[in-house]
């Protein structure tokens, strides 16, 4: 193979991993958009003293509580 084809070659391998990590970059970015859509329609319905809790696979997490006996500004 000549050298341009061997240039050609890699050029051609590099822009197939770019988009590879393109498309899951985006797929990551759409799973977490409906995640985080999914929580705000979750936190709007609670009831006052009401509680989300949310655990990730890889441990992480946080509590949200909806405080009783206020008035609480709900979105949407």
């Amino acid at each position: 193979m000549t050298a341009w084809g061997w240039i050609g070659l890699a050029v051609l391998a590099k822009a197939g991993t770019v988009t590879a990590l393109w498309i899951r970059l985006r797929w990551r970015v759409r799973q977490e958009q409906a995640h985080g859509e999914t929580l705000v329609a979750l936190a709007a319905a609670l009831p006052a003293g009401g509680q989300v809790r949310d655990r990730r696979a890889d441990g992480s997490g946080w509590t949200l509580t909806v405080p009783a006996g206020q008035e609480v500004n709900r979105r949407g």
